[in-house]
C-alpha cells in the first residue's frame, strides 16, 4: 500500500499559554479541564506519598527499636553467660582420694560404686573451699581447677589421658557463688 491510500489523520491543535484551563484529548476534541479537581488531586496524591513516606519512616524506627532490643537482650544474655561459664569449679580424681576404691576401669564415663562416689561426691562439695584451697592435691593433680564454661571438655580429656580413674565436677556451694571475694 502506498502512502495515499492511508486515512488522513486530523492535525492537532495547538493551544496558547493563556488557554491552560483546556486539555486536548486524543479524539482531538476540547474538553473543560476542572483546575480544583486536578489541584485537589495533585494534593491527595502529595498527602498519600507524605503519609507513605511517614509510615516508612515509623516501620523504620520500629525495626530500628526492635534491632536495639534484641542486640540489648543478646549482649545481656552474653554477659550472663560469660559470667556462669567463668565461675569456679574443680574436677576431683575420686580413684586417688578413695584409694582405688571408686574407679571406672570398665566404662570411662561409669563408676564401679555409685553409692560410694555420691558420698564422697557430697563430701567434697561440702568442703570445697579446702579442696580447692588445698596445695598437696592441687600440685599432684588430684584437683585441678576449673571454669564451669570449660569443664565439660576438660573432664572428656582427664578420662582420656588417665584411663581407670574417676574423674567428678565438683562444684561449688550456692552460697558460695553469692559472696565476691
Amino acid at each position: 500500500s502506498s502512502l495515499h491510500d492511508e486515512t488522513p489523520v486530523k492535525p492537532r491543535r495547538v493551544m496558547s499559554d493563556s488557554d491552560d484551563d483546556w486539555a486536548v484529548p486524543d479524539e482531538g476534541t476540547f474538553a473543560r479541564v476542572d483546575a480544583k479537581a486536578v489541584a485537589a488531586k495533585a494534593d491527595a496524591e502529595r498527602e498519600k506519598a507524605f503519609e507513605a513516606k511517614t509510615k516508612a519512616a515509623e516501620m523504620q524506627a520500629k525495626v530500628q527499636a526492635e534491632i536495639e532490643d534484641v542486640a540489648a537482650r543478646a549482649k545481656a544474655e552474653a554477659l550472663r553467660q560469660y559470667e556462669r561459664d567463668s565461675r569456679p569449679m574443680i574436677l576431683v580424681d575420686l580413684t586417688v582420694l578413695s584409694k582405688g576404691a571408686i574407679h571406672n576401669k570398665f566404662d570411662k564415663c561409669g563408676v564401679n560404686d555409685v553409692d560410694a562416689k555420691s558420698a564422697m561426691q557430697r563430701e567434697v562439695e561440702r568442703s570445697f573451699t579446702e579442696y580447692a584451697n588445698n596445695a598437696t592435691l592441687v600440685a599432684a593433680g588430684t584437683v585441678r581447677p576449673c571454669s564451669q564454661g570449660v569443664y565439660r571438655a576438660a573432664l572428656a580429656t582427664l578420662r582420656e589421658e588417665v584411663p581407670g580413674h574417676f574423674w567428678a565436677a565438683i562444684f561449688p556451694p550456692p552460697c558460695t557463688l553469692d559472696r565476691k571475694p
